[in-house]
Formats: C-alpha cells, structure tokens, sequence
C-alpha cells in the first residue's frame, strides 16, 4: 500500500490523514478498489460519508466487478447500506 497512502489512512482509519489526500479518493489500487470500497469493506461510515461528501465515485467497480454498493451489503450494516444507497439514488455518474 505504499503508493495509496490514501488507501492505507483508509485501512487504518485515520481521518486527518484521508482528509489531506482526498485527490486520491478514486485512484484504485491493484485490485481495482478505491477507498470507499475500502471504507465500505470496513463499515467505516464516517470515512464512507466523507468520501462521499467530497464526490467518491460510489458506481465504480473493482476488479472483481463489486462497487461500492456491493461491499456496503456484504458487510452487512444497515445504516451503511443506506447511505451508499442515498449515494446512488442521488445519480452519481458510474467511474
């Protein structure tokens, strides 16, 4: 994760450091993920808010074809599934 540090303040969950390296917010790492797959992986609702606050592609794909959506579900916490759903029905373009 050297070259995401963005994926790794992510993994980590040290909001400061996701702050600074918001540019990043939809560079994907080997396995296609973005930080808000990460976050979504993670339950991490703040960070998946913030993410999404600050214009995370919510509709794009990982290389295993999951989006941030899927990962929301597969993690199993309502209150997550509802705001990456509130992200899709806003209609944000797929990236």
């Amino acid at each position: 994760m050297d070259n995401f540090p963005l994926h790794r303040a992510v993994f980590s969950n040290e909001v400061e450091i996701v702050k600074k390296h918001m540019a990043e917010m939809n560079k994907k790492d080997t396995q296609g993920n973005t930080p808000l797959h990460i976050a979504c992986m993670l339950g991490n609702k703040d960070i998946v808010q913030l993410l999404l606050e600050k214009g995370a592609k919510v509709r794009s794909r990982n290389n295993a074809g999951w989006n941030a959506l899927d990962e929301a579900i597969a993690y199993g916490d309502i209150g997550l599934d509802k705001i990456v759903i509130s992200a899709f029905r806003m209609g944000q373009p797929s990236g």
